[in-house]
C-alpha cells in the first residue's frame, strides 16, 4: 500500500488535522485492522491527539462474532490504544418494518460509532476502500439510482472520514502481509446471501476481465458524480430560495423552470419525508400547474398546491374542506385544479334513438333535473345510482371498489341537483337523470384537468 497515496487522500479531503482524535471502526477484518495500524503510524506525523478502536458486535454469528471482537480487542491492546465495544444482540431484536438485517445492522453500528465519537470528541474513521466504492455504485445503479447513487461512498462527510477510499482492497491486503497485521475473515462475506457479495464475487470479476482498471475507473466516475452532485445541490438551494414564499413555494415560479430543474426541485422536496421515486417526482411536477393539486406521499404527509403555494403538510388539506358552487350553463366552474363545463343541447328527432344506447353517459335529461345544478365534492353519506351500473351504492363503497386513494376522493368532482347526485366523474350520469329515447334536450357535463 502506498503510504503517500493515502496521506494525499487525507490531505485532499481535509480529513485530519493536528489535535484531532479518531474513533476507528474496527470489525477485526483486514481493512479495518489495516486502518487502525495506519492511523497509529501517522499519529505523530499529523499530530493526532488520540486513537480509539471501536468494535460493534452484531451478535449474528454466535461464536464467530465473539471471535471477531476478541481479535479486535487483542490487536488494540498490542497497539496500546483504548478499545471499546458494544453487543447489538441482533438475534434478539425485532427488525423494524421494511428494513433488512443488513441495513438495520448498519444503523446500530453507526449509532454506536456516533456515541463513541461524541464521548471522545473524535472523528469517525471507517475502512471503506476503492472496491467498496465500486460495489456501492454498481449496487445503486442496478436499483435505479441517479447521480446521487452514482456518488457511491463519499471520502468525507460530516464527522466521518474514509482514508482508504482511493486505495484498492488488493493494496490493503498486501499492506497486511507486509506488516504482519492479524485479521479474521467474516464467513458471511464468503457467501452470496447478500446483494453486495454477489457483486463482489460475480459482477466485479467479470468487469475486471474486461478492463483490469475497472475498479479504479468506477471509483473515478464516483468522484466525478460527487462533484456534479455538489453543483446540482447548489442549484436546488438557489431554486428553493427564489421560489420561497409565505407558507411554501410559489407554483408560478416553479412552473417556469426547465423540466430538469422542476424535477430536481420536487425530488428535493419529497426527499424530506420519503424516498423520491421517479414516478412520484413525475407526478409531482404537475402540481406547479394544478394537475393534480395534491399528492399523498406517506400515510400522513401530502404535497399540495393550494392557492398557488406548494408545500408539504400532514393530512389532506381537502379532506375536511367542503366545496359547493352553482353551475351556470356554458360557463366554467372550478374544483381543485380542474374545471367542469355544462352545456345544453337540443335533440333532433332523427337522433333520439341513439341516446337510449348509452352513447351520452355524461349527459343529463333537462326535464328530469330538479331545480339548480351544483358542482361540489363528496359528503359523508353520499349515494349514487349510475346509469351504467344500475344499482345504488354509497360513494365510500364505490371508491373502495375502484381503489381510489383516500387523498384523491375529496378532489373528485360531483354534480348534483336539489334531490341528489346526478353526475359523478368517472361514472357519468345517474339513472334518474339519464337521457332516453324520449329526451328532448340534455345537458352534457365535461371535466378538464387543469384550470384552462
Amino acid at each position: 500500500m502506498n503510504r503517500e497515496k493515502v496521506l494525499e487522500t487525507i490531505k485532499k479531503y481535509d480529513m485530519l488535522t493536528a489535535g484531532d482524535s479518531v474513533a476507528a471502526g474496527v470489525s477485526g477484518g483486514a481493512d479495518s485492522m489495516a486502518l487502525l495500524t495506519f492511523l497509529c503510524e501517522i499519529k505523530e506525523l499529523i499530530g493526532l491527539k488520540e486513537i480509539v478502536a471501536c468494535h460493534f458486535n452484531h451478535g449474528l454469528r454466535g461464536e464467530e462474532s465473539d471471535r471477531d471482537e476478541r481479535a479486535a480487542r487483542e490487536y488494540a491492546n498490542k497497539l496500546k490504544i483504548p478499545f471499546i465495544s458494544e453487543n447489538g444482540d441482533m438475534l434478539k431484536r425485532e427488525l423494524p418494518r421494511g428494513e433488512s438485517t443488513e441495513s438495520f445492522a448498519r444503523t446500530l453500528r453507526y449509532d454506536f460509532l456516533f456515541r463513541a465519537a461524541e464521548k471522545y470528541g473524535a472523528k469517525i474513521a471507517t475502512a471503506h476502500n476503492m472496491n467498496d466504492v465500486a460495489e456501492t455504485v454498481i449496487f445503486n445503479l442496478t436499483r435505479g439510482a441517479g447521480v446521487k447513487g452514482a456518488c457511491g461512498i463519499p471520502p468525507a462527510r460530516d464527522n466521518i472520514i474514509r482514508p482508504f477510499v482511493e486505495t484498492s482492497r488488493e493494496e490493503i491486503e498486501e499492506y497486511c502481509a507486509e506488516k504482519a497485521i492479524p485479521y479474521v475473515t467474516d464467513s458471511s462475506n464468503l457467501t452470496d446471501d447478500y446483494s453486495r457479495n454477489i457483486i463482489r464475487h460475480k459482477v466485479l470479476p467479470v468487469l475486471l476481465s474486461l478492463n483490469e482498471n475497472a475498479v479504479e475507473n468506477i471509483s473515478r466516475f464516483s468522484r466525478q458524480a460527487i462533484d456534479t452532485e455538489r453543483i446540482v445541490e447548489s442549484r436546488i438551494v438557489q431554486i428553493r430560495h427564489e421560489a420561497k414564499t409565505e407558507g411554501g413555494y410559489s407554483a408560478n415560479t416553479i412552473v417556469k423552470l426547465k423540466n430538469e430543474e422542476k424535477s430536481l426541485f420536487f425530488k428535493s422536496l419529497i426527499s424530506e419525508v420519503r424516498q423520491p421515486t421517479s414516478e412520484l417526482v413525475e407526478l409531482a411536477c404537475g402540481l406547479s400547474n394544478g394537475q393534480p393539486t395534491e399528492i399523498q406521499l406517506t400515510k400522513n404527509a401530502y404535497l399540495t398546491n393550494q392557492n398557488g403555494v406548494i408545500h408539504i403538510h400532514e393530512k389532506s388539506s381537502f379532506k375536511n374542506t367542503e366545496f359547493c358552487e352553482k353551475l351556470h350553463l356554458g360557463e366554467n366552474a372550478y374544483l381543485n385544479g380542474g374545471r367542469v363545463l355544462a352545456e345544453k343541447f337540443e335533440i333532433k328527432s332523427e337522433q333520439a334513438e341513439n341516446f337510449s344506447s348509452g352513447l351520452l353517459n355524461n349527459s343529463l335529461d333537462c326535464d328530469k333535473i330538479v331545480g339548480n345544478l351544483f358542482l361540489r365534492n363528496r359528503r359523508e353519506g353520499d349515494v349514487f345510482c349510475g346509469k351504467r351500473r344500475g344499482n345504488t351504492k354509497t360513494l365510500k363503497k364505490l371508491f373502495n371498489e375502484k381503489k381510489i386513494p383516500a387523498a384523491e376522493r375529496p378532489l373528485i368532482p360531483i354534480v348534483c341537483d336539489e334531490e341528489g347526485i346526478v353526475w359523478l366523474y368517472g361514472e357519468g350520469s345517474c339513472e334518474r337523470t339519464a337521457v332516453s329515447s324520449k329526451t328532448k334536450c340534455f345537458i352534457n357535463i365535461n371535466y378538464f384537468q387543469g384550470e384552462l
